[in-house]
C-alpha cells in the first residue's frame, strides 16, 4: 500500500511539474509576443522609418529616380510617423491573433506625403535635377504640381492591410500563429486548475501529513524551475541561428535581443518557482508528520 502511494504521489507531483512549466512558458508568451506594447517597444530598436522608404521607393517608376534620394532623406524625419504606423499594424496583428475578425489595418499617409511634396517643391525649386534648369520658374512648377499628382495617384492617403494584401505565404504564417495563440489562451486557463488539482490529490494520497506534502510539492516545482531556466537558456541560444535569411536586415539585427527579451518571463517565473520548491523542501524539516 505504501509503494502504491509513493508512486501515485509522484505521478501527481510529476503532472505538476510538467503544468507549472507550461504555465511558465504560456506567461512567457502572452506577456511577451502576444502583448502589442512589448512588440512595439521592442521595436524602438529597429529603424522601421528605412523599411517604409525603402517600400515607398519599390513605387518610384525609373524615370522618376530623382526622388530616391529624397525618400531617404524624409525618411529620418517620418521616423515618430513610421512608429505610429507600425504600432497601427503590431495592434492588428494582435487583434487577429486573439481569433477577433479578420486581418484590417489602417495606415495614414498623409503626414509621409504632406513633408514629401513640401521638400520635393523646395528642391526642386532650389536646385532642379539635370535637364530640368531651362525650365522657368512657371513651367518648374507646371512640373513639379505633375510630380505631386503623380504621388497623389499612387499614395492614397489611407492605405488599408488586409488578408489579400499580405498575401498567401503571409497569411498562412499568422493562421498557424493564431492557432497556438488559442493554445496559449486554453493553457492559461486550464494549467492552473491542472496545478491546483495535482497539489490536492498529492494532500490527499499523502493523507494531509505537512512533510510528505511540502516535500513532493517542492520537489515538482524545484522541476519545473530546472526545466524553464534550461528551456529558456536553449531557445536564447539556438533560436537566433534559425532565423530565415529573407527577413529584413535591420529586422534580423535586433531579432536576437528580442529572442533574449520575450525568454526572460520565463527564466524569472522558473527562479522564482525553483526557489519557492526549495523553501518547501526545507520548511518540510521542520515539519511533523501526523506519525511523529
Amino acid at each position: 500500500m505504501s509503494a502504491l502511494r509513493a508512486i501515485s504521489t509522484i505521478l501527481c507531483a510529476f503532472v505538476l511539474a510538467v503544468a507549472l512549466f507550461l504555465l511558465g512558458v504560456a506567461v512567457s508568451i502572452s506577456t511577451t509576443v502576444l502583448n502589442p506594447a512589448f512588440i512595439v517597444s521592442e521595436l524602438d530598436d529597429v529603424p522601421v522609418h528605412t523599411i517604409f522608404a525603402e517600400e515607398a521607393k519599390k513605387q518610384v517608376p525609373p524615370e522618376a529616380a530623382f526622388l530616391l534620394p529624397l525618400i531617404d532623406e524624409v525618411a529620418v524625419d517620418l521616423e515618430p510617423w513610421a512608429r505610429e504606423q507600425t504600432a497601427v499594424v503590431v495592434r492588428a496583428a494582435s487583434v487577429y491573433l486573439k481569433g477577433q475578425g479578420e486581418f484590417s489595418a489602417v495606415i495614414s499617409l498623409v503626414e509621409a506625403k504632406n513633408l514629401l511634396e513640401t521638400r520635393l517643391v523646395e528642391v526642386m525649386r532650389e536646385s532642379p535635377p539635370p535637364g530640368l534648369e531651362v525650365l522657368d520658374p512657371q513651367q518648374l512648377d507646371a512640373f513639379v504640381a505633375l510630380i505631386v499628382q503623380e504621388l497623389d495617384n499612387r499614395f492614397p492617403d489611407y492605405m488599408e492591410i488586409t488578408e489579400a494584401f499580405l498575401g498567401a505565404e503571409t497569411m498562412d504564417g499568422l493562421r498557424v500563429a493564431r492557432e497556438f495563440s488559442g493554445y496559449v489562451t486554453w493553457a492559461l486557463r486550464l494549467l492552473p486548475v491542472v496545478a491546483l488539482l495535482a497539489i490536492l490529490l498529492i494532500a490527499l494520497i499523502q493523507s494531509w501529513r505537512g512533510r510528505p506534502v511540502a516535500r513532493f510539492v517542492g520537489a515538482a516545482l524545484i522541476l519545473a524551475g530546472v526545466a524553464g531556466v534550461v528551456a529558456g537558456y536553449l531557445v536564447r541560444s539556438v533560436a537566433p541561428g534559425m532565423l530565415p535569411a529573407e527577413i529584413p536586415s535591420e529586422v534580423s539585427a535586433v531579432l536576437p535581443g528580442l529572442i533574449g527579451d520575450c525568454c526572460h518571463p520565463l527564466l524569472v517565473y522558473s527562479g522564482i518557482a525553483a526557489l519557492v520548491g526549495i523553501g518547501l523542501i526545507l520548511l518540510s524539516f521542520r515539519l511533523r508528520t501526523a506519525e511523529a
